[in-house]
């Protein structure tokens, strides 16, 4: 069958459309296809990708463009299966099964939920927006074949709508380097988005009377933001390496004694899994997250890691210090989370649910 992905926002390269979920498919023999707008054309690994290139003024002149150049190209190219990752993409559906085409939607975050805390939507009007989206959410996604979330806290409510299926952010394993525990630096990490919700700047509160080195790997997304972290007196600890590809997140994963996660608690983030937990587990490096009950919960099932309550800087300085000085502790957890990613927290197993849902429509 001719599968045919649509982002209109993600990067070319993004894990989870990308490296995940059609390199998976096109593995299997199905022949691949992925639209993107304004990124960079590609055929590696069996995907096909294709690049629709335009201007626009501001936020809604681009999703006007972006839906009228996606509908042309997917209609060009007659795909069976139409995997749409975007919620504008949803205004797409309705001309898609006109054709007869099998549509299926990925909900990569829980979209009302983030709604309450979007900057650009007037505070007085978040309510409301979110209540409005969540309609017309259900009225389309009820038409659709399938629908896959990436959270297990939306699984009932995409349930209510149509066959839902969750296909969780677990990274693909492989044999992550073996650095000898006492070989490895004084030295933790954070890998990711660089927000102040992200818990970056309480990371280095905590480490201010602690001899660590902090590896900071991500993009900036607000410039005074950064500008607060890099006068703070933490920051001469810090390794700053900016945006680094697979390959260089499993380098600085064999160096650190922890991998740390401290995201504040949003709506979105204390309902959904952390990516960045699982690729830390897999490369054997323990973890110091957020006490969400979520993560907790896999704490608790996994022992791979220590828990800390946000903005809980002498918390935190605990922890970090426990794991840095505390070797045979910090080296089973570390064991206990690679092993815990191989059997239960891999792509391998979510890639078998996604493949099986393909073949379901096999005419």
């Amino acid at each position: 069958m001719k599968v045919c992905h649509i982002s209109s926002l993600h990067p070319a390269k993004d894990h989870r459309i990308y490296f995940k979920e059609c390199v998976s498919l096109a593995k299997q023999g199905f022949d691949t296809h992925l639209i993107l707008c304004n990124r960079e054309a590609s055929n590696e690994f069996g995907v096909q990708v294709h690049n629709l290139t335009f201007k626009y003024s501001d936020r809604l002149n681009r999703i006007k463009k972006a839906l009228t150049y996606c509908l042309t190209k997917a209609v060009e190219l007659d795909a069976d299966i139409y995997h749409l990752h975007d919620p504008e993409l949803l205004l797409l559906a309705k001309q898609l099964k006109k054709r007869g085409k099998v549509v299926i939607y990925d909900a990569h975050e829980d979209v009302p939920i983030q709604m309450l805390n979007k900057a650009y939507i007037p505070k007085a009007f978040r309510k409301t927006a979110a209540a409005v989206y969540k309609q017309f959410e259900a009225r389309i996604c009820r038409k659709l074949d399938a629908c896959l979330v990436a959270s297990p806290s939306m699984i009932e409510r995409f349930e209510s709508y149509t066959k839902t299926i969750g296909i969780f952010n677990f990274p693909q394993w492989r044999r992550a380097n073996e650095v000898i525990w006492s070989e490895r630096e004084q030295a933790i990490c954070y890998i990711g988005t660089l927000t102040e919700t992200r818990g970056i700047y309480d990371i280095l509160e905590s480490i201010r009377d602690l001899d660590v080195k902090f590896y900071l790997a991500g993009n900036w997304h607000e410039p005074s933001f950064e500008k607060k972290c890099r006068i703070h007196p933490s920051w001469n600890k810090v390794e700053f390496l900016g945006y680094i590809d697979q390959e260089k997140i499993y380098e600085i994963l064999g160096k650190v004694k922890a991998g740390l996660s401290m995201l504040h608690p949003l709506p979105n983030y204390v309902r959904a899994y952390t990516g960045k937990m699982f690729e830390y587990m897999a490369a054997g490096v323990p973890v110091i997250v957020s006490d969400f009950d979520l993560w907790k919960g896999l704490l608790d099932q996994t022992n791979c890691g220590i828990s800390c309550t946000p903005k809980d800087h002498k918390g935190l300085k605990e922890g970090i210090q426990e794991l840095l000085t505390n070797e045979k502790h910090a080296s089973l957890l570390g064991s206990n989370g690679k092993s815990a990613a191989k059997s239960d927290f891999c792509w391998e197993s979510e890639e078998q649910k996604l493949i099986a849902l393909y073949n379901s429509f096999q005419r």
